[in-house]
């Protein structure tokens, strides 16, 4: 097998000499030359006149084609080479003679030599544009030598090179037109093909080329054939076809144009049957570039300056040429087209621009001083200090304008993906919510990526655990779920991405690598990564593979990297707030229960004896009223509001002094199921359906029982009146780190997101008749049995409250 050195030595010595031949194509059509206006045939053993510049010196002279050349200037020629040397070495201007053998007559004729040149400025735009082909073409064939498209490709662009650069001179005429012209039929001939060949590789190679194994081949037989013709048609004269474009057998432009539509077909073919995202953007780009490139070529380089002859058309069709070669630089560089990584660095792009921003400045100081000196009484230098004011207030704004510019067409992806980054990264200073800040972090992370689904979990330290907050992004919907990593046996968190094995779990001793911490994947296809802040894992964001189908990039994966480290601090920002505010919540709730529960306190019992007072005259009228109805009925509302205003007074009064709790082993399923027992007749009455799940083996807590009846009792009958009828209240029990949650979760129509954190505020209600007192109780008992309840709701969805309690833990008598 050829090695990849040898194969890059090979291509590079071909470029090489291809780039030698097109620049001396180059330098000898630029170069002035002393011409006779005659065409001579090549490569003969004598010289015959083919055809005649118009009104040129051989015209002036009276020669004609066919005439035979036998000597010029007094000296015998056997060959177009020697005639060459000959009227090289002549002076521009003197009449010189030509011996010239014109059937069987033998006359001498006296021509003067005009300077000419074989190219113009034509010729200098078809160069440019024939080494752009050549860099991008060496370039990719570098990048990749053992590819079957990259080499097509380059061998194709160097056809397009020695087209460009050696077909279009003027009437050549002595050895270097030889070489020049040969080298302009080998590109000509094959370009064609070529073109052809590459579009059946790229991107992917085609079925019909596994079908018929000879179509390759076939490709080239016919471009042989041609250029075996062409080269005899040199030696004995004659073509397939007398007319000529631009000094080629109208033939060969016939047969490169079937090629080149073959060419296109077969991309439009590619374009239209390929699935993958990113082959069909590479595609579409070419297929642009390469429609674009040719369509003016053929318009006005072939068909107007050709066959029309109109040459001031030429350059027309020519320059948008290098559109072709500089959309495969573009998709290389964007899409990695043909599989090449290009990295560019953005200093050197804007070092150049500013080179080229000061060159153009100088080029206008030089340009308008001369016009402003020779126009105006100011002289020059009035104008050049009047530039330098002017350059130096518009040179930063331009050139930043210009680098924007820059960004957007080669780096446009990484622009916006930065450019997102760093507004959500602005935006972080503004958020003091974690649901707030997760939202906004994944619904940036879905525009810039697009992944199937993203994930952000929150890592929070909560006493004996951990607490998870994972907030997930799915066509749109955002679900927010928590998890409690249990201390006492390895849990499988639901990402899939986060493995905690051992006891004592916290976030101190989740790390990268090693047995025992958070084991994550990335790949080309998803990326799961850890968010840290000090040393301390805050946080894991995790993306699914992308809608598009493509591969994550490396720079993709480190600017979510630097994101992350700038989101880790927003996250423990955000928790220092909440912890203090939290902390600074239960000192002002301390000390309003304290107040409350002292005023609370005396006012219940001036409420109290009056009415106890009340309550006995009223019983006292009724024994001794006549029994009217009317009467009666008056009493015993009055006997029911007495009744309900004891109610309160006494729950003020329970919510006011200190529980005196009865601590001891409880089983809350059994508690939870004998208190819906108890409210079973109007549930029923409701229908409404109760469910509870409870794993086996749930532990005992640490509580009152009687208070956790009430607490329980409370929350049901809040639920069973919030969902009205045929409701469903779900109540699941879950156990971790030595503590276990109650969860009431009911389908009623939710809390108010502004009543949510007045919930358990005393004397706060949404009931008509309600107290305000029975929530205010049921957080206080918990608090005293240290536990806590927390409450989450959506409008529409439901409520759920959740009650975390202590596990019982036997004491052990020591001896």
């Amino acid at each position: 097998m050829i090695s990849t050195r040898y194969i890059r030595f090979l291509f590079l010595a071909l470029t090489f000499t291809v780039g030698m031949i097109s620049i001396i194509a180059v330098f000898d059509g630029m170069t002035s030359k002393p011409t006779d206006g005659l065409i001579w045939r090549l490569g003969l053993d004598h010289v015959i006149v083919e055809s005649i510049v118009t009104a040129g010196p051989g015209e002036k002279a009276g020669l004609k084609v066919g005439d035979q050349i036998l000597g010029i200037n007094h000296v015998l020629v056997r060959n177009p080479g020697e005639a060459a040397s000959i009227l090289m070495g002549l002076q521009i201007g003197f009449r010189i003679p030509y011996l010239i053998q014109r059937g069987d007559e033998i006359i001498t004729l006296e021509l003067t030599p005009h300077p000419y040149r074989t190219g113009d400025n034509t010729l200098l735009y078809s160069a440019l544009v024939g080494f752009v082909f050549l860099g991008v073409g060496l370039y990719t064939c570098l990048k990749q030598p053992n590819s079957p498209p990259a080499r097509i490709f380059l061998l194709m662009n160097l056809c397009f090179l020695l087209v460009l650069t050696c077909s279009f001179r003027g009437s050549p005429y002595y050895w270097i037109d030889l070489l020049v012209q040969n080298a302009a039929s080998w590109g000509l001939t094959f370009l064609g093909p070529l073109f052809l060949h590459f579009f059946l590789l790229f991107p992917k190679r085609k079925p019909i080329l596994n079908r018929f194994k000879a179509l390759i081949p076939a490709l080239y037989l016919i471009p042989w054939i041609r250029h075996f013709a062409y080269t005899l048609s040199q030696y004995f004269g004659g073509g397939l076809w007398e007319q000529e474009l631009f000094g080629v057998q109208i033939e060969l432009w016939a047969i490169l144009g079937i090629y080149l539509i073959a060419g296109l077909w077969a991309l439009m073919h590619s374009y239209l049957s390929t699935t993958d995202p990113l082959e069909r953007r590479q595609i579409k780009l070419v297929l642009w570039g390469t429609f674009i490139g040719l369509s003016p070529f053929m318009i006005f380089s072939v068909l107007g300056a050709g066959i029309f002859e109109q040459r001031n058309l030429f350059s027309i069709g020519v320059v948008p040429l290098a559109v072709i070669p500089l959309s495969f630089a573009y998709s290389i560089i964007r899409y990695r087209l043909l599989r090449i990584q290009v990295i560019i660095k953005r200093s050197i792009l804007y070092s150049l621009l500013t080179g080229l921003f000061i060159g153009v400045y100088m080029v206008i100081v030089h340009v308008l001083g001369g016009w402003v000196e020779r126009v105006t009484p100011f002289g020059g230098g009035f104008f050049g200090v009047l530039f330098v004011l002017v350059f130096a207030i518009s040179f930063e704004p331009v050139r930043s304008r210009l680098q924007q510019v820059i960004n957007r067409l080669f780096f446009r992806s990484d622009y916006h993906r930065q450019s997102t980054l760093d507004k959500l990264s602005r935006s972080f200073r503004n958020i003091e919510e974690m649901g707030k800040l997760a939202r906004a972090t994944l619904h940036a992370v879905d525009e810039i990526f697009q992944p199937e689904k993203s994930s952000l979990s929150i890592i929070t330290d909560r006493p004996g655990a951990i607490e998870v907050n994972q907030f997930t992004l799915q066509k749109g919907k955002t679900d927010e779920r928590i998890y409690k990593l249990n201390e006492d046996e390895p849990v499988d968190f639901a990402a899939e991405f986060i493995q905690c094995n051992g006891k004592n779990i916290t976030t101190d001793n989740i790390h990268i690598g090693g047995v025992q911490g958070v084991q994550l994947e990335r790949s080309p296809d998803h990326l799961k990564l850890p968010i840290f802040s000090h040393d301390k894992i805050v946080g894991l964001l995790s993306l699914d593979a992308k809608r598009s189908g493509e591969k994550y990039a490396i720079n993709e994966l480190e600017a979510l990297e630097a994101f992350c480290g700038q989101a880790g601090l927003a996250i423990e920002n955000i928790q220092l707030l909440k912890s203090i505010f939290e902390a600074n919540q239960r000192l002002f709730e301390a000390e309003k229960l304290v107040s409350l529960g002292q005023l609370a306190s005396g006012v219940a019992h001036e409420i109290r004896n009056p009415l106890s007072s009340i309550k006995l005259n009223i019983q006292g009228l009724a024994r001794n009223m006549r029994p009217d109805q009317m009467n009666k009925r008056r009493l015993d509302i009055i006997q029911r509001e007495i009744d309900h205003l004891d109610h309160i007074v006494h729950d003020v009064l329970i919510y006011a002094r200190p529980s005196g709790l009865k601590i001891e082993p409880v089983q809350p399923e059994e508690v939870i199921y004998r208190t819906a027992e108890l409210l079973s007749p109007d549930l029923k009455a409701a229908e409404h359906k109760i469910v509870l799940n409870f794993p086996e083996n749930f532990p005992k807590v640490a509580a009152d029982r009687e208070k956790l009846h009430q607490i329980c009792k409370n929350l049901i009958v809040n639920a069973a009146d919030a969902m009205g009828t045929k409701g469903r209240l779900e109540i699941t029990g879950r156990v971790f780190s030595g503590k276990v949650d109650l969860i009431f979760n009911d389908n009623g129509p939710g809390i108010a997101e502004e009543d949510v954190s007045s919930i358990f505020n005393p004397f706060f209600t949404t009931k008509a008749d309600g107290t305000g007192l029975g929530l205010a109780n049921a957080q206080k008992f918990i608090q005293e049995m240290n536990g806590e309840i927390t409450v989450k709701s959506t409008l529409k969805e439901g409520a759920e409250f959740t009650i975390t309690l202590p596990v019982y833990q036997e004491k052990k008598l020591e001896k």
